[in-house]
């Protein structure tokens, strides 16, 4: 059996420290690398293609720093892109990986034993880097590496305060040129950020092993969130003095100078002075990161622009400079301010420049595990210090949360629900293998636990051709979208007019294969949808229409072509009512659902005039929302929804609330096709469970479909569909395991008999046979794993012998052949890997690939897109090819 990985997204850490870009004017590219759970994952900048996935942590990945290159000295290493990365996790795991060229590995690992709050490294010399990590037991500890040997430990220090903690560090090593750097400087500054609102100020003396405490610096009304350098070259790449950037929670950014002392401070002991030159107001909120502008290697030497990039939790992003934007003087001005349109109060952890022989781009990363990429257009020739205009661009996305995962109807999209309170599909680009975030359909108030498709019986799907001939859009791929949330609704989504333009034309999928190609929106019917706009509290989605859509347009002198559905600026015309004397133009602030709307037309364009995938952050947040259409409420109990299942042949959906009594542990049964509006039809109740049902498998057997259900009571119960489209009762096994039921899935039916697989927390997996004649359930085979099981799925393909995939609870996942026998049954490991965390959902692709067509054996363990999918609770949506 081989493995291979089609497809991996997950979204960064929802915290600081989470996220750095490699950086270096000399180097080709740049790596992005960010903290995913307990992994670490490696970017390419500019592919956006996931490098590797760094799998060594057993917690959590806490923060994150890149090592100097000391290949070529220290001034080298300040353009030189870093190739070592290390990695701090919860339980004091400090792991250095380096790149080979090829792949990163392990280079060596420190165990410390206590939380690591924050990390950073220095160069100090031409050959040697110190390494300060701070801890949640107010302890500071400094590693000594000097040419390619091993860290060793120089210092271990407690801070004075037992009542600070550290938030951020800077080691400034006072060396000013080339032939300096050759030994360790006599004088290196540790700036230490504490939640005292301070900045203590130290002299470190590696000599002796000793920190000097200076002096503090003061002037913040809240913590530190960051500090950087900034270096003022002069002739010969010799350093004149430094600038240290520090960014504020209470909204500002300080920058103090450091300098030789002169001769006029004949009276101070100490070889250097520090100044504070600017306070700058940059934001009303937290402002998170400052970052000066990377070094530049220029024909007449280094230089550093003072151009800082600061990311705020006000959503924005913005590029400061001062009068001299080399030498770091006079006043200080906004140059750029970048506002992607974003869901809610969202906001930035951190902002990074990230230079090379391509253009400069931005990186960041915010509130929500959310990613984001710029690239400047800028004249050719222009001076490094001048600025260009930056574009968003598309980035690698995905969840912050636990996630569950599974395949569209037809196996084309992957839908995943998440904790972070998204529900996101996944497409691959029609004539590119690459998969990518094509919608983002629900951005919700409450945590999401689980998304199913379902067909799309709205008025609108139902239209004939000679109805709706001029659209050409169709909706089976996907269909409509029901979630169940972490409250008593379920709620029910409709793709949107711009939601279905873009699946049928951009993505590869069971409609898109048949898609004309001509549409018309000015011929749509008026009761169909534009897009959408999440309320601020994003309790729901509301529909926009199309003639309010038109009517947004006509009012922001937008046009659009109906043929071509392509927007184009309208004539201008003179602004209605005059401005007073003196009166500046106000931000832009339309009401709500215009800037959905704005930006949806924005998508609109993008697919129709590019024809490529450039669905950023900010598109994908407000301009592919799906609309809400229904909800279902349970009557029998108050309790919140757990679980859910479709049976798309059935038509029907089940659903599972939170149960502690016989009473209120049933099971909701609805129709997808019973009302003439679209809605769902509650239709029945099923009482049997003594507590919470938390896994539902819909299966065929004996031409019968039937439902199976377990949970927390250990009981599997298998309920038949009557020729009244009611379930019965058919079977019952108790105490089926000897610990709560996570899992279950259809391994395969023949005649009369269906195969059963059910995970448990305590550790096994078992397979059932299913007698739809005798109506008996009976175990047939049980296998012990290392620990509990927490999802299976079993291949769709074969009569005989399937593959079925175990997910653990410790992020293993193992993969067995199943041979089916009339008198036993046979199951053999084949192989074994490992995820970020605890697998929620396995899931394999259906063996219908449109509503006329099959995959073959060959098409469904040799295609390329991958066949089985894995959400994980880390976040992570893995999708594998594994082939027999």
């Amino acid at each position: 059996m081989n493995v291979e990985t089609a497809f991996i997204t997950r979204g960064c850490n929802d915290k600081q420290d989470s996220f750095i870009v490699s950086n270096g004017s000399d180097a080709e590219c740049a790596f992005v690398a960010y903290a995913s759970g307990k992994e670490v994952i490696i970017v390419d900048s500019e592919s956006n293609d996931v490098v590797q996935q760094l799998m060594e942590h057993k917690k959590d990945v806490n923060c994150l720093c890149w090592v100097p290159f000391l290949e070529d000295g220290f001034f080298s290493s300040l353009v030189r892109r870093q190739a070592e990365l290390i990695s701090c996790s919860c339980d004091g795991e400090i792991v250095d990986w380096a790149w080979n060229g090829r792949e990163w590995s392990v280079k060596e690992s420190i165990a410390i034993l206590e939380l690591i709050e924050c990390v950073h490294c220095t160069a100090v010399s031409d050959s040697d880097c110190l390494l300060f990590v701070t801890t949640d037991q107010r302890s500071l500890i400094i590693y000594r590496r000097s040419h390619y040997e091993p860290w060793r430990e120089v210092l271990r220090t407690k801070s004075p305060n037992p009542d600070i903690y550290y938030t951020s560090m800077l080691c400034l090593p006072l060396i000013r040129d080339p032939e300096e750097a050759k030994s360790l400087p006599s004088t290196l500054l540790l700036f230490l950020a504490a939640t005292d609102n301070r900045i203590y100020l130290h002299e470190l003396s590696l000599e002796k092993s000793s920190l000097r405490p200076v002096c503090q610096l003061t002037g913040f009304k809240n913590w530190v969130s960051s500090l950087s350098l900034h270096f003022c070259f002069g002739e010969g790449n010799a350093v004149q003095f430094w600038h240290v950037i520090a960014a504020g929670q209470d909204g500002y950014c300080r920058v103090w100078k450091v300098c030789e002392s002169s001769e006029s401070d004949a009276d101070s002991e100490s070889p250097f002075a520090i100044t504070l030159e600017s306070v700058i107001e940059v934001s009303s909120t937290i402002v998170s990161s400052a970052h000066p502008h990377p070094p530049l290697r220029t024909p007449s030497g280094l230089i550093q622009p003072f151009l800082l990039l600061t990311a705020s939790m006000d959503a924005t992003l913005k590029i400061i400079a001062p009068e001299d934007c080399l030498r770091g003087g006079g006043l200080f001005s906004t140059l750029a301010t970048l506002h992607p349109h974003l869901i809610g109060s969202q906001g930035f952890w951190g902002a990074f420049w990230s230079v090379g022989s391509s253009p400069r781009r931005l990186f960041a990363y915010g509130y929500h595990g959310a990613m984001f990429k710029w690239e400047e257009t800028l004249p050719a020739g222009a001076e490094p210090t001048a600025l260009g205009s930056f574009s968003l661009l598309p980035f690698i996305s995905g969840h912050f949360g636990a996630c569950r995962a599974h395949f569209s109807r037809y196996g084309h999209l992957l839908l995943s629900a998440s904790r972070d309170r998204t529900v996101r599909v996944w497409g691959r680009e029609r004539g590119r293998r690459r998969w990518g975030e094509v919608s983002r359909p629900v951005v919700h108030g409450y945590p999401v636990l689980d998304a199913v498709c379902l067909r799309d019986h709205t008025p609108m799907a139902e239209m004939n051709n000679k109805e709706w001939d001029n659209s050409g859009l169709g909706n089976k791929e996907l269909g409509r979208i029901l979630t169940i949330n972490e409250e008593k609704k379920s709620r029910v989504y409709g793709a949107t007019y711009l939601n279905l333009l873009t699946l049928n034309t951009l993505v590869e999928t069971a409609d898109s294969a048949v898609f004309s190609g001509a549409v018309d929106v000015e011929t749509l019917p008026p009761a169909y949808f534009w897009s959408s706009y999440a309320p601020e509290l994003g309790l729901s989605n509301k529909g926009i229409p199309l003639e309010q859509a038109r009517a947004t347009l006509r009012k922001y002198q937008l046009d659009v072509d109906g043929a071509t559905a392509a927007g184009e600026l309208a004539a201008e015309r003179e602004p209605e009512g005059e401005k007073e004397e003196g009166e500046g133009d106000a931000l832009f602030q339309p009401a709500d659902g215009e800037l959905e709307l704005l930006v949806s037309l924005d998508v609109l364009q993008r697919v129709t005039n590019t024809g490529s995938n450039r669905l950023n952050e900010s598109r994908l947040c407000k301009g592919t929302l799906f609309a809400e259409l229904s909800y279902l409420y349970n009557k029998h109990t108050p309790n919140a929804f757990i679980a859910v299942c479709c049976d798309d042949v059935a038509d029907l959906v089940v659903t599972a609330t939170v149960g502690s009594t016989e009473e209120d542990s049933v099971l909701s049964v609805w129709s997808n096709r019973a009302s003439a509006d679209g809605s769902l039809v509650f239709q029945q109740y099923l009482a049997g469970h003594r507590s919470t049902v938390v896994t539902l498998t819909p299966f065929a057997c004996a031409g019968a479909r039937c439902l199976l259900s377990a949970g927390k009571d250990r009981q599997l119960r298998v309920w038949r569909l009557g020729t009244d489209g009611l379930y019965e009762a058919d079977a019952v096994a108790s105490k089926a395991h000897a610990r709560i039921v996570w899992s279950s899935c259809c391994v395969g039916a023949r005649g009369a008999e269906a195969w059963l697989a059910t995970g448990s927390r305590d550790a096994t997996v078992k397979l059932w046979r299913y007698d739809g004649e005798a109506r008996e359930l009976s175990e047939r085979s049980c296998v012990q794993c290392e620990c509990a099981v927490t999802a299976v799925g079993a291949s769709r393909c074969g009569l005989n012998r399937s593959v079925l995939v175990v997910g653990l609870e410790d992020g293993t996942v193992l993969a067995y052949t199943v041979v089916l026998g009339e008198e036993k049954v046979v199951m053999e490991e084949k192989a074994k890997w490992r995820v970020g965390g605890k697998v929620a959902t396995v899931e394999w692709i259906p063996l219908e690939k449109s509503p006329t067509e099959t995959r073959s054996e060959d098409e469904y363990f040799g295609g390329s897109e991958g066949n089985c999918v894995i959400g994980c609770g880390n976040g992570g949506v893995y999708l594998y090819m594994i082939s027999v």
